[in-house]
């Protein structure tokens, strides 16, 4: 484990060092002016080193940046728009060692963005959407994505895959301020795979139908300081030999910092399997099943424990989030400290966090329309018993937490 994390450390710093050396770019520029120009005859046309090619109107092509081309960037200026028109290939192929692609509308193509094969791309300020992926970094190549809306794309908004990494709403691992982007309306919103890297730090990753972000197959994410909220299935999901960090056991830089939910994920806010391992703090992410995590028995579960019971410090728990569930605290343990618990009303359902140490659970006790929940201490043994009143027929039901004599 920290083996593979000093490996993503290391990583990151050598890639930083490598664009924070780069010349500067602007050596030289050429403007294109759609429909009329044709942007991949200037990406061809252009000297091998350091130009910019400022872009205007609307480009109906599928565009490459060849290989030969180093330091280019391609700059939209917040209003050009590249609308890849074959949905079999990338709108904008990434073929060179090195190329800046911002301010740019990226629409259509197999994926909006594609980085592969070796190269480097810093992928600034531009709105990505409408094609089957938004952006792809694959087979050992790496990006800085900062600052963007990826959004409408059914498969996944980012893919980091095979041997890659990325640097996401962060340029380098010593970075101190966040430039988020917003994943929003994607099928997973964020996929890390294949042995594959990355920092995620500062975005608001939401209303994905799937996952929020997938870590999987011997892969490794820095997850920290994100809003994770409203996704159709997990917060996080990690399985197949993979690792999250959570932000740091402590600390309130960008990158010690959990992440947060407000409007619940459809699945867990975290669920780790298949020989996954999960380190951090947990912070407010949820989602509507009962527990805010799920853990498998071959999945390490690291999280830091709530701070629950140390005097002076605040923390935050999800429990519950579902607008049917009505707060029912109480001692159910017999400890002499107030449980976290809540009773839903649609389903019966009572679920329970004990302060002294066992593990939450559910159980279903009442669920007609009519039902009200009364927890309270019925036989007197100081232990809070699970109880409902049944208002259409003044009947009240009662689990005692003592057996009876």
């Amino acid at each position: 484990m920290e083996k593979m994390k000093t490996k993503l450390l290391c990583g990151f710093i050598v890639f930083g060092a490598f664009l924070l050396f780069l010349p500067s770019v602007g050596l030289g520029q050429t403007t294109v002016n759609c429909p009329g120009d044709n942007l991949q005859s200037a990406l061809i046309a252009a000297p091998s080193f350091g130009q910019t090619i400022l872009v205007n109107g609307i480009c109906n092509e599928n565009i490459v940046i060849p290989w030969d081309k180093f330091n280019l960037t391609l700059d939209g200026g917040g209003e050009a728009t590249i609308n890849g028109l074959n949905s079999t290939l990338a709108t904008v192929k990434v073929g060179a060692r090195y190329a800046s692609i911002k301010g740019l509308n990226i629409t259509g193509g197999f994926s909006g963005i594609q980085v592969t094969t070796g190269t480097t791309a810093n992928i600034d300020g531009n709105t990505i959407q409408s094609g089957i992926y938004g952006i792809v970094v694959a087979e050992s190549s790496s990006a800085i994505i900062i600052n963007n809306t990826i959004q409408n794309n059914p498969t996944a908004g980012i893919v980091v895959s095979d041997s890659s990494f990325a640097n996401i709403g962060v340029t380098s691992s010593s970075s101190t301020v966040t430039q988020p982007n917003t994943v929003q309306n994607n099928g997973t919103g964020i996929i890390v795979g294949r042995s594959s890297s990355a920092q995620i730090v500062g975005n608001t990753i939401s209303n994905n139908t799937g996952d929020g972000v997938l870590v999987s197959k011997v892969s490794h994410a820095d997850i920290a300081n994100n809003t994770i909220d409203g996704n159709g299935q997990n917060g996080i999901f990690v399985n197949q030999n993979s690792g999250v960090n959570l932000g740091k056991d402590t600390g309130s830089a960008i990158r010690d910092l959990p992440n947060t939910t407000t409007i619940n994920n459809g699945g867990e806010g975290l669920r780790c399997t298949t020989g996954g391992y999960v380190e951090g703090r947990i912070g407010t992410l949820n989602g509507t099943g009962p527990n805010p995590t799920s853990f498998t028995s071959n999945c390490i579960n690291s999280l830091v424990p709530l701070s629950a019971g140390v005097p002076g410090v605040p923390y935050g728990v999800g429990w519950g989030g579902d607008l049917n569930d009505v707060p029912v605290t109480g001692d159910y343990d017999g400890d002499g400290k107030t449980d976290i618990a809540v009773y839903r009303t649609t389903t019966g359902g009572w679920y329970i966090i004990p302060t002294g140490g066992g593990t939450p659970y559910g159980l279903s006790w009442g669920g007609d329309s009519s039902d009200k929940p009364i927890p309270g201490d019925y036989d007197g043994d100081g232990i809070t018993d699970i109880a409902v009143y049944r208002a259409i027929t003044g009947a009240w039901y009662i689990i005692p937490s003592s057996p009876g004599p």
